[in-house]
């Protein structure tokens, strides 16, 4: 992994950061859905949606390498990661865990009594989190066409 650098995604590339999720997601993730749930996500993660989101608080870290956007972690109320994606091409090979670990720094700073971050993580992201010490706190699920199976991480620790 050459010359990645994390920051915040700024409010410009919003849009960016909306085309590589739906680029992974359909790649990924989509298989794995119902048409209702690929609809559900869809309208979960457009510009105006994320820009919201972020407007209200939400943080969005971005990995980039030569001015491109590779990888993003946004998670919503400094609480709940609501996206969390890596180009596949960069998966497995530590990017994922340097984004968590960039977005759980900032959030511990925006948010020092949080004790517990959430995610909903779909069924092919389960052994990603639990790599990052995310625990299974149910059963998987499926609302509105999206499969999840929540989990949680300790972040006092």
């Amino acid at each position: 992994m050459a010359d990645i650098t994390i920051e915040p995604l700024t409010v410009a590339e919003i849009g960016q950061g909306c085309e590589l999720v739906e680029r992974i997601f359909r790649e990924h993730v989509a298989p794995l859905y119902s048409d209702e749930g690929v609809r559900e996500f869809m309208k979960f993660c457009t510009t105006d949606e994320m820009a919201k989101r972020m407007e209200d608080g939400a943080i969005t870290m971005a990995a980039r390498t030569a001015g491109r956007l590779v990888g993003l972690v946004h998670i919503r109320e400094l609480s709940h990661i609501a996206l969390f994606f890596v180009e596949t091409a960069l998966q497995r090979k530590g990017l994922g865990r340097k984004l968590f670990n960039a977005a759980l720094t900032l959030v511990r700073e925006k948010n020092p009594d949080l004790e517990m971050l959430t995610v909903n993580s779909s069924p092919n992201s389960v052994v990603f989190y639990e790599r990052l010490g995310f625990k299974p706190t149910g059963e998987e699920t499926t609302v509105n066409g999206i499969r999840f199976r929540p989990m949680a991480y300790p972040v006092s620790l």
